[in-house]
């Protein structure tokens, strides 16, 4: 009866701890009423729970999980009938925890070969399963699997001679006890495995703990691919040492390998099969392997893992570098296009790329499928070509009318300033009304001119609204005055009025908003024989409505979806009898579409028109722009002036309005007589055309500025231009320019602008020229407040680096940046005297003078801190 069956005592004391000391509990159960008769107290380590807690649990049937309950009657039956058996159950513990248990059992028969007790081992097999789960789960290598069936252990002495090997090791390799103590290590090791084993034994002093893989020996003379953890300590003698290890039966893995390898070869099979490319990279962009359609399109070959990419096409490596870095930071899916080829023989391709994740759910690469688009793109090309054919005739005509319209600008600068010169000589009544006559045909035209400029920047893309803070009443007012004069003129009765609710700062493109009341009156004074026209500005619900009112011809009904389209003055209506394009309203309308706006127009056959424009217009509760009002002080006379001008006409109209003036004016026809006359004579006052033959004024600007460096002087040049973008306006001021003017440009104008501008450059109280700000602000007085807080956030660092200078701790290459930094800014902010300065001891700086530049520093560190003050009242208001 075994194991001293219930307590008979025939179980001595020293088996009984030799049983309770292994690791995976023994049992035993008494049949058919199957009563647990022994238990070793490694059951307790197994269930957490004591061995009575675990009987209780077993009568209710509360130890076995109810789905295996099947396999432990099984387990039993095997024992009964065939004599032993092995099942994989799950034990629940306390807490409901699961615990998957191998349960071996042996049947033991009485004398008369009844089966009356089971004796079993149970496992704790609950790693294995979740390596079993994890394989099951593997995105990265379809399969895999970790066999952890337990550990072999083994000791050898220090000749190499086992001494001891544990029940897994005989029941791994086959091997008993007493068939293996005893024997040298090297019996186990086949003859074409011996080397290894010389090599590891030979380091088990230099290195205390190895890990290694070798084949073992089986009984049977079979081999089994084991991984070995050897361990070499000191035992109790001083010299001895005591050698043991763990061996993991590695046939499982090596097993799995296989199949994963033929696995391998089954989808790269069925890769090949697919007619697209298709790619897979491992997470550092190393290609692992491709299809046949992906090696035909790029005829590539090479071993995987060490693919060659100088066999793909510039333009996809990149993209496709890209695309993984992209997918390594954003995992998921993403495409991109590439061209593979040159001329007819090209190809088009869209590639699809996703991760794939490894089983920790980390990247483990990327996949990627290509389908070719050749066809797709040839027809979208052709698309393509019939579009711009069809859109070259308008954007040629576009182009002609933009270019001949700046052609223009130019000789009617003389037209305008002509007229309106002699018109302020003239006495002669009828010599005076031919001579209004032509300088209203000449502002006309000149308005005519704008529209079109304007219509050629919106078709374009290039027109660019400008917003900056302005006053509706300092907006209005010019245009009522002007108009009421105008309507005056025709005896019509003209009302213009700003509503409280929309008096104010608003931000947004002023210049823009002007003209678009501009035209509307301008059109209803046109359209208006008799009676009366009205400009009304109110509030509305989200921004500003514009409305303009007349007791003119009116508007045909069918007329009105016409009205805002190019050249569509209703000829029906109109019969010719009003001059004028037809391009007013159509402008009006893209510019309204391009503040977000919208404009609508009610009108009747003989009873007048309203046009109304809203304009989503926020207000300003900040500080206004600066003053710029039109009172213009008086020039000195006897001012010398350089007119730099190749047009004879504007030349002879500029020369004359600047002698009336009282100045003293000597003129050169192309920039290098310009160059030559400053070489010659000191102006104090220059005005340079922006575009002339054989060197521009931008060029000329920029080598008289070099020459004037170092005399302390520096001469107001100011630049005239047809062209008025913002970028041409930077242009002017980067090459040296101090202002500049845009053509045509009226004699009133020209003495308004004049005397500004001598006001600023002649006043001493001020470094900064806010009009020079506000120009290279196009206006906007948030874009300038910014400009002047950029420049006092680096003040503080600029002035610490030149004080250091000034008290002999200098560094030369920070002197060097401060004082260019500071001239360019200087250069923004109109501040001329303080940029002369800058440039000067910079020059003086490079040149090695640098022990005066020191001495120099204290009253340019005094204009610095100057400077500073100004703009911080400029920023605070």
């Amino acid at each position: 009866m075994p194991f001293g069956y219930e307590g008979s005592g025939l179980l001595d004391f020293p088996l009984l701890d030799l049983l309770h000391s292994c690791p995976d509990p023994i049992w035993c159960m008494r049949l058919p009423e199957r009563k647990w008769v022994f238990l070793t107290l490694s059951m307790e380590d197994l269930l957490g729970m004591s061995i009575p807690e675990f009987m209780v649990r077993f009568n209710l049937n509360l130890v076995i999980h109810p789905e295996d309950q099947h396999l432990f009657d099984e387990l039993l039956r095997l024992a009964q009938e065939e004599g032993s058996g092995s099942v994989d159950l799950r034990f629940c513990g306390m807490d409901d925890s699961c615990k998957w248990v191998n349960l071996r059992a042996v049947g033991h028969r009485d004398e008369s070969g009844v089966c009356k007790y089971v004796v079993g081992v149970a496992r704790d097999i609950s790693e294995v399963r979740r390596y079993q789960e994890e394989l099951k789960l593997s995105e990265m290598r379809w399969k895999a699997v970790l066999d952890n069936a337990g550990e072999a252990f083994l000791t050898v002495d220090q000749s190499g001679n086992v001494t001891y090997v544990n029940k897994s090791f005989e029941s791994m390799l086959g091997y008993r006890r007493d068939q293996i103590e005893g024997r040298s290590l090297w019996t186990l090791v086949p003859d074409d495995q011996r080397q290894v084993l010389d090599y590891q034994w030979s380091m088990r002093h230099v290195k205390w703990q190895r890990r290694y893989e070798i084949d073992l020996l089986r009984s049977d003379g079979s081999r089994m691919p084991a991984r070995v953890i050897a361990t070499v300590v000191k035992d109790l003698g001083e010299d001895h040492y005591l050698h043991f290890g763990f061996i993991d039966d590695l046939t499982q893995i090596r097993r799995i390998d296989r199949e994963q390898k033929d696995r391998l070869r089954f989808l790269r099979t069925l890769l090949d099969t697919i007619p697209s490319p298709v790619f897979y990279k491992d997470s550092r962009g190393r290609y692992q392997g491709f299809n046949r359609a992906f090696q035909e399109v790029f005829q590539a070959i090479g071993p995987m893992g060490e693919f060659d990419m100088s066999y793909l096409p510039d333009d996809f490596v990149a993209r496709d570098v890209n695309s993984d870095l992209d997918l390594l930071r954003n995992p998921g899916a993403m495409c991109f296009h590439f061209k593979f080829g040159e001329g007819d023989v090209s190809r088009h391709f869209v590639v699809h790329k996703a991760t794939f994740f490894d089983h920790v759910g980390r990247v483990g690469g990327f996949v990627g499928v290509m389908t070719e688009i050749t066809e797709q793109k040839r027809m979208e090309a052709e698309l393509r070509e019939a579009k711009e054919r069809a859109e070259a005739s308008s954007r040629a005509k576009m182009a002609f009318v933009s270019h001949i319209s700046h052609e223009i600008r130019t000789p009617m600068n003389a037209v305008v300033g002509l007229s309106e010169m002699l018109l302020d000589s003239c006495e002669d009544p009828e010599i005076r009304e031919d001579l209004e006559l032509i300088h209203q045909a000449s502002m006309s035209l000149t308005e005519i001119l704008g529209d079109i400029l304007d219509l050629a920047a919106v078709e374009a893309g290039k027109l660019r609204l400008e917003e900056s803070s302005f006053s509706m009443e300092d907006l209005c007012a010019p245009v009522f005055s002007l108009m009421g004069a105008e309507a005056k003129r025709k005896g019509l009765e003209f009302r213009g009025k700003v509503e409280d609710g929309a008096s104010g700062h608003f931000v947004g493109d002023q210049v823009r908003i002007r003209q678009l009341l501009w035209n509307l009156l301008s059109n209803a004074i046109k359209f208006t024989p008799s009676g009366s026209v009205s400009a009304r500005i109110s509030a509305s619900e989200g921004g500003v409505l514009f409305e303009v009112s007349d007791t003119g011809v009116g508007i045909e009904e069918e007329q009105l979806d016409r009205i805002f389209d190019y050249f569509e003055r209703g000829e029906e209506l109109l019969t010719r009898r009003i001059p004028g394009t037809g391009l007013g309203l159509a402008l009006c309308k893209k510019l309204v579409s391009l503040m977000g706006g919208a404009i609508r127009v009610r009108s009747r056959r003989g009873e007048g028109s309203c046009f109304s424009i809203w304009l989503p217009l926020r207000r300003d509760h900040g500080l206004a722009s600066p003053d710029r009002g039109d009172d213009a002080p008086e020039l000195p006379r006897g001012l010398r002036v350089l007119l730099a001008e190749d047009n004879r006409a504007n030349q002879r109209l500029m020369m004359s309005l600047l002698e009336r003036m009282g100045l003293s004016v000597r003129c050169a026809s192309d920039g290098a007589e310009a160059l030559r006359a400053l070489e010659e004579e000191t102006f104090d006052m220059v005005f340079m055309d922006v575009q002339m033959p054989a060197m521009d004024g931008l060029e000329v600007t920029r080598r008289f500025r070099e020459m004037e460096r170092g005399t302390g002087r520096r001469t107001l040049i100011i630049g005239l231009t047809a062209f008025s973008s913002p970028d041409d306006r930077r242009a002017c001021v980067e090459a040296g320019m101090d202002r500049f003017l845009a053509k045509p440009v009226s004699p009133s104008r020209l003495r308004r602008e004049m005397g500004r501008i001598w006001s600023f450059t002649s006043n001493e109280r001020n470094l900064v020229n806010l009009d020079v700000l506000m120009e290279m602000a196009d206006g906007s007085r948030e874009l300038a407040v910014g400009f002047a807080t950029d420049v006092l956030e680096m003040l503080p660092g600029h002035i610490q680096c030149l004080s250091q200078a000034a008290a002999g701790e200098s560094d030369p290459a920070a002197v060097e940046k401060s004082l260019h930094r500071l001239k360019g800014s200087a250069g923004y902010l109109g501040a001329a005297s303080l940029e002369a300065d800058l440039a000067g001891l910079l020059e003086r700086w490079r040149g090695g003078d640098r022990q005066q530049v020191i001495q120099d520093l204290p009253a340019l560190l005094e204009k610095l801190r100057t400077l500073q003050e100004e703009l911080k009242g400029y920023v605070g208001g």
